[in-house]
């Protein structure tokens, strides 16, 4: 007779006033499961039935053995959502290195439109310098304190 009332801890622990003791021997008899097939149904009962019975699975949780037997259970499950999770980050981090590389290159050809500025108002300056004082360009160019090299 009890091994009748045990046998179905599964639709026992659906109810949203499951019984400790009732998910502990559901835990431990999934457990012992070795086919995905039952591994998948286990886990759908068990989705359910930590919706509604929350803080017992918390009080679960403490117990190690308890909470190997759930996270072997659901160790497919974790591991997908690590990889989805951490798909996500990785493209995120790739679209944030490609906006940097992005704003790099604008930067520097801003630096470099910068500088084709600069040098441009210096040959204008020297240009107009030398058109109005009659100097040399080595003449225009010292006084600009402009080196030869430049």
């Amino acid at each position: 007779m009890i091994q009748e009332l045990h046998k179905h801890s599964g639709l026992k622990i659906l109810s949203k006033n499951a019984q400790e003791e009732d998910i502990r021997r559901f835990l431990e008899e999934v457990s012992r499961y070795t086919e995905q097939g039952d591994k998948n149904n286990a886990d759908a009962v068990l989705q359910v039935s930590v919706l509604a019975n929350q803080e017992i699975y918390k009080a679960i949780r403490r117990d190690l053995g308890m909470c190997e037997a759930l996270k072997e259970l659901m160790k497919d499950e974790m591991d997908k959502e690590i990889e989805i999770r951490t798909e996500k980050i990785v493209q995120e981090a790739e679209k944030k290195v490609q906006e940097a590389e992005k704003k790099v290159q604008e930067a520097e050809k801003r630096v470099q439109e910068t500088e084709k500025t600069k040098k441009n108002t210096m040959q204008s300056n020297l240009t107009n310098l030398m058109e109005n004082t009659g100097w040399t360009r080595e003449k225009a160019m010292q006084m600009l304190g402009i080196s030869p090299a430049e």
